[in-house]
């Protein structure tokens, strides 16, 4: 460049989170590989619900679906 000093543009911050819930039960009824399922689904139906841009039933025909978090999360 000539001699000429290289500008550079400083890097944003990037505020990162890194969480890890743990749910117990008071009460177990019927199996227990249910439960863990059923946490599963309402956990992915919420994040959808929060994250989804479309509203479409399914991600795989969405124009957004390879770059969204949610497919990346739960399918």
């Amino acid at each position: 460049m000539n001699g000429a000093q290289e500008r550079t543009t400083p890097l944003p911050r990037l505020a990162v989170g890194r969480y890890r819930l743990v749910f117990e039960g008071e009460r177990l009824e019927g199996r227990d590989s249910y439960w863990g399922s059923a946490w599963r689904g309402l956990l992915g139906s919420a994040l959808k619900h929060l994250v989804c841009i479309t509203r479409l039933e399914e991600c795989p025909p969405c124009f957004v679906y390879r770059s969204c978090i949610f497919p990346y999360l739960f399918l």
